[in-house]
């Protein structure tokens, strides 16, 4: 998030974006991820703190986006616990699922999981979901 301004929609996008090139510089990773962590019970460990923290990341964006008029919290906490775990399910699996689908993991591919996180968002958002 922006340290110069209050976060804005755009930002958002961003922050979307940033993860979806993440995702797709490693997505070899990404397309095994499930039997690495079987495979390396080392690798689940240090895993597991790591994905906390994304986690605690999303509840951290949420809260930033509220407090800047993006986002609107929802007042079930259940309700945003579900939306971290929704789109932490698009960012981590996004290429199995493309790959399980049949499709070839590319650019365009990546970009539809890019705009699935808006989608996902779009009942709190206080504007609608960018192109």
């Amino acid at each position: 998030m922006p340290e110069d301004h209050a976060p804005v929609l755009e930002d958002l996008e961003v922050v979307v974006e940033a993860n979806c090139k993440n995702i797709w510089q490693y997505r070899f990773a990404y397309r095994e991820f499930v039997a690495l962590l079987h495979q390396a019970p080392e690798l689940r460990q240090s895993w597991l703190p790591v994905r906390q923290r994304g986690f605690e990341a999303f509840y951290n964006l949420f809260g930033t986006l509220a407090a800047s008029g993006v986002f609107h919290m929802p007042e079930d906490s259940q309700v945003l616990i579900d939306l971290q775990e929704v789109c932490w399910l698009i960012s981590e699996f996004w290429v199995t699922n493309v790959e399980v689908n049949g499709r070839t993991v590319n650019r365009p591919g990546m970009q539809r999981g890019v705009k699935l996180m808006p989608r996902v968002l779009q009942p709190y958002l206080a504007q609608p979901c960018f192109a």
